[in-house]
């Protein structure tokens, strides 16, 4: 969500900017993705949000002025989340070796070792690759799961009494093809979650509340902060 809210801010900062409009309206046009994306990362970094190591590598590192975006945006949304009632602050870790996440870090040394041995056979090639999949740390593609993790002793927190939510920020591990259409720069992102335990009779009702709540969020940085710019 902060990704596409930074994009969202950087793309109305393009417009006003003669020289990439034409360019942009273009690659629009032609439903070009790729281009487009290639376009507003050249934007970005020529106006110091991202790297210029970003425009040629898989690692999206931010700049300057990115770097006090994204803190702005984050700073913002917390506000606006963390000054509700019953609404909790989580930090869980990226890593985990319980979880059973598609992502997991691998020791490519290890890796090596077990490919340039000639005497394995394809069967133990293959039960030493799984063995070292399972030792290895997996790492989260959501936040959903701590959370979840979360939930029994934020419960006894609040004396078993419903509702209640917990909101974190933290990076997560995403696909290629999760991020085909939404970012060139890396599988790494930062997210922003808010999981809400109620009960099943008024879910309903918060599931309205909350699209509300996030409705009215996205306008207020679409336009601006009133209390001032929120990035630069």
């Amino acid at each position: 969500m902060l990704l596409n809210c930074i994009r969202r801010r950087l793309q109305l900062l393009s417009e006003k900017i003669p020289c990439y409009q034409r360019n942009i309206s273009k690659c629009i046009t032609r439903d070009d993705r790729s281009e487009e994306t290639s376009l507003l990362m050249q934007l970005c970094a020529e106006r110091y949000y991202i790297s210029s190591e970003a425009f040629h590598t898989r690692s999206c590192t931010y700049g300057p002025l990115g770097t006090e975006l994204k803190k702005n945006i984050i700073e913002q949304w917390t506000s606006a989340i963390r000054s509700r009632a019953y609404v909790f602050g989580i930090n869980t870790s990226a890593l985990s070796r319980t979880c059973e996440e598609p992502v997991r870090i691998v020791d490519i040394r290890a890796l090596k070792e077990i490919l340039n041995q000639d005497s394995f056979t394809k069967e133990e090639v293959s039960q030493k690759i799984q063995k070292l999949l399972e030792d290895s740390a997996s790492v989260r593609t959501s936040l959903l799961q701590g959370a979840l993790q979360q939930y029994t002793q934020a419960l006894e927190l609040v004396n078993r009494t419903l509702p209640f939510g917990l909101t974190e920020i933290g990076l997560c591990h995403h696909f290629d093809n999760q991020l085909r259409h939404s970012s060139s720069c890396s599988f790494e992102v930062t997210e922003s979650s808010l999981v809400w335990f109620c009960s099943p009779r008024t879910s309903s009702q918060w599931m309205d509340y909350w699209a509300h709540q996030r409705l009215q969020w996205w306008r207020k940085v679409k336009h601006g902060s009133p209390n001032g710019r929120i990035g630069y």
